[in-house]
């Protein structure tokens, strides 16, 4: 059976030199944040896969509208290289292409409804008010037995404060924080992680080419996530956030 070290020794000849580079190290478990075995598939993927050849090659012909300074400062972090002038804009940002495309598809991200989140919240008000209720009965039934007043009270009551501390979290941070980077909708329509997916990585293609290149992103989720992913629906889903510097 062929381990991901094996593969990674037999990349083909088209994939660009900068992704075979990471390609490799992701699947000899260089990068501690994304685990292996897991991952393997969706790097061997992004990196193998026929219908990515053409990906690439488009991409590689899209003028790179993102500062290579900062392009290349990533890099610096992660590679020792110092012939930087012989990779061009179009090297140094199909790799971050590829590496976010790993990223997201491994972190398996996907898109929360607005009843669903508030819904959490209020669920969280809830077992507040049912641990405080079931600290007042032990209050009450403590007095029978010899332990010191609000052991087992004080307790529940710190449970209960972070209870009401993640509901409100929820009502002023993940909301506004999902609605800030398009993985916020009213209703669940359903194929939530290829929408996440899709918005993320649409993000960072028009912070590298300055357009959102639908069908490419649909390619790229298509063969990430391993299923097929529809172009009309990328074309509903991506809104393009506020910009950001590349990561």
């Amino acid at each position: 059976m062929r381990t991901p070290v094996d593969v990674a020794m037999k990349l083909p000849a088209w994939v660009p030199p900068l992704i075979a580079l990471e390609a490799r190290a992701l699947l000899k478990g260089e990068y501690s944040l994304i685990g292996l075995p897991k991952s393997a598939p969706v790097v061997i993927a992004l990196a193998s896969d026929p219908r990515i050849k053409a990906v690439w090659h488009k991409l590689k012909k899209q003028t790179v509208r993102f500062p290579r300074a900062q392009l290349i400062e990533v890099l610096d972090r992660a590679w020792d290289i110092t012939n930087l002038n012989d990779l061009s804009d179009s090297d140094l940002a199909l790799r971050q292409i590829f590496m976010h495309a790993v990223l997201f598809a491994f972190w398996r991200v996907r898109v929360d409804s607005v009843s669903e989140l508030k819904e959490a919240a209020e669920s969280f008000r809830r077992q507040a008010k049912r641990l405080r209720d079931t600290a007042a009965e032990l209050l009450r039934l403590q007095r029978f037995i010899n332990l010191a007043r609000g052991d087992f009270a004080n307790s529940i009551e710190v449970i209960a404060v972070e209870c009401e501390r993640r509901a409100v979290t929820i009502e002023t941070r993940v909301i506004t924080d999902a609605k800030r980077e398009g993985l916020l909708a009213q209703r669940d329509h359903g194929f939530r992680e290829e929408h996440a997916f899709c918005q993320l990585l649409t993000q960072e293609v028009v912070r590298l080419y300055g357009k959102k290149l639908s069908p490419t992103v649909a390619t790229i989720a298509s063969v990430a996530l391993n299923r097929e992913v529809d172009l009309r629906r990328v074309s509903k889903w991506v809104t393009p956030t506020r910009n950001k510097s590349a990561q």
